[in-house]
């Protein structure tokens, strides 16, 4: 790498003008707080040829200028972005950083291909019995798990609306080691689960991956709950 191209790890408030080499996650458009309150903001969830993982936030203003020429799974050299303090949503699991990145109007991105790609490609899973330690993970980081759901309730609605954000559903995972997580699923991806599992059958093993889910403390003894945040896929 160049001298002025960082690896995420590298990076600190201090750095400035440097580049860094990135793969594209995942892109969610964000209803705006703070200064962009109301207005619709990108976030990103990239990662670098090391397997570590950052936020990246473009704000509205700039949304226009940049939403056509980022896609998911594309890989990208991102120069001229800030470096700001990173909220607890979007920070990854395995590299829990303080900071993440903001376009500004000087920020410039540059495809490259994929066959020059050297870092990870899929997904980073962590063990459940990690998701219960307080010491290694705090509540809204985001996590790759996967399990075979141990049981599971009825859709619930919140509030009075009939929206389809409002339903979620709440499930248990079980993995290799027999560690139980509670699950919660929210929209679409809750309807698209429970149809599942009605077909699926009660004989049926269930396999549940989710990707990008966020990890929120749960109100019973020392669990996490983990919550979908961006992706859920289901197999059987």
């Amino acid at each position: 790498m160049g001298s002025n191209m960082l690896f995420i790890r590298d990076i600190t408030p201090r750095k400035v003008n440097f580049s860094i080499r990135v793969k594209v996650m995942k892109i969610q458009i964000m209803n705006g707080k703070g200064y962009d309150f109301g207005k619709d903001t990108m976030e990103l969830i990239v990662v670098d040829e090391q397997g570590d993982r950052i936020g990246v936030n473009i704000r509205h203003m700039l949304k226009p200028k940049f939403e056509s020429a980022l896609r998911e799974h594309h890989h990208y050299i991102l120069r001229n972005v800030a470096v700001v303090d990173n909220p607890v949503r979007y920070s990854s699991i395995h590299w829990n950083h303080e900071t993440k990145l903001m376009f500004t109007h000087k920020s410039t991105i540059i495809p490259f291909e994929s066959s020059q790609w050297t870092g990870p490609e899929g997904f980073n899973f962590i063990q459940f019995s990690v998701l219960k330690s307080p010491v290694l993970l705090k509540a809204g980081v985001t996590a790759d798990v996967i399990g075979r759901v141990n049981s599971y309730g009825n859709i619930k609605q919140r509030g009075q609306t009939d929206d389809i954000q409002s339903k979620f559903i709440n499930f248990e995972l079980k993995d290799l080691s027999d560690v139980v997580v509670s699950c919660t699923l929210w929209g679409q991806f809750c309807l698209d689960f429970y149809n599942h599992m009605k077909k699926a059958g009660e004989d049926q093993c269930v396999i549940v991956l989710i990707q990008f889910g966020t990890t929120k403390d749960y109100c019973v003894e020392d669990q996490r709950r983990i919550k979908n945040i961006v992706s859920q896929k289901l197999s059987n």
